[in-house]
């Protein structure tokens, strides 16, 4: 996920496949490839692979198959043994540039400030997660440039599918001394409520965690798009911009940033949060859309 390419199993029983060929040829390379691409249930291991609703002709072969879906669903690339119908998005095993297009990804582009190209950059990423995790220090409900990106998220997930785990973490509002502010918190919480309830499918519950920085600790500064397998940092923030012309850098988070990030916000194995909260400082939404 961290290098922005997934294998697709494609069909849906292609890594039992590849595990059968791969004994084929040799038991010794076959175990090792079988441990990584259908690890123990439980053992935590790095996404490599997205399931894949493409038709599959069991009486074609698998080219074949990859090559027909070009003109309604492309894959990005295809790698095969052999490219017998000379085509552009088919790549000879062990016989292309690995720094050259279409295999090379880029990891970091600038992108309009809008909802939609805020969108199209995690698309396949939540293709492949159920759970979501929001980052912004600023997020405020109450504005639109806000509520506009959040709903594409959130809502780009199958209504039939609601999100495992929909959170949304955002900074915990100050005095001018730089004290807690309760009053303001309140105020927060309630336009959360009445704002983002109808944004959030039914089915998914949105938990909201303020926080403040913890004496001497980081600062809630850097904005962050997260799942479960991985996640993207925004420059500007989950907010559109002023005017038409207003773009922001996306970067595709490296998997052991991911990780860290991750624990920082309490989501991690064996870490403990860089932010503090409070019980008051962390409410849950039904979702109503």
């Amino acid at each position: 996920m961290s290098r922005g390419r997934l294998i697709s199993e494609f069909p849906s029983d292609w890594r039992e496949i590849v595990c059968r060929r791969a004994y084929d040829v040799s038991s010794t390379k076959a175990a090792s490839i079988a441990a990584r691409l259908k690890p123990s249930p439980g053992l935590a291991s790095v996404k490599k692979w997205i399931p894949t609703s493409r038709a599959f002709d069991r009486g074609k072969d698998w080219l074949s198959n990859a090559e027909r879906h070009e003109s309604s669903r492309p894959f990005d690339v295809i790698v095969a043994r052999k490219n017998p119908r000379d085509k552009g998005s088919v790549l000879v095993a062990g016989e292309f540039a690995k720094d050259q297009p279409p295999w090379k990804t880029n990891t970091q582009k600038e992108v309009p400030r809008t909802a939609e190209s805020l969108l199209d950059c995690v698309r396949l990423l939540f293709q492949a997660s159920n759970e979501l995790m929001l980052v912004d220090q600023n997020f405020d409900a109450a504005e639109p440039r806000f509520r506009d990106p959040f709903a594409a998220l959130v809502g780009a997930r199958d209504g039939a599918k609601p999100w495992q785990r929909c959170e949304l973490h955002v900074g915990h509002p100050l005095t001018k001394q730089g004290s807690l502010d309760k009053a303001v918190l309140g105020n927060r919480i309630h336009h959360m409520r009445y704002h983002l309830a109808a944004l959030v499918p039914k089915g998914s519950t949105l938990r909201v965690c303020f926080w403040y920085r913890k004496s001497g600790g980081k600062k809630l500064h850097p904005r962050f798009i997260l799942t479960e397998y991985g996640g993207v940092q925004v420059d500007y923030g989950l907010d559109e911009g002023d005017s038409g012309g207003d773009t922001t850098i996306v970067s595709l988070m490296d998997h052991d940033l991911w990780q860290v990030v991750r624990g920082d916000y309490g989501l991690g194995p064996g870490r403990a949060p860089a932010f503090e909260t409070a019980s008051d400082c962390i409410c849950e939404i039904a979702g109503e859309g």
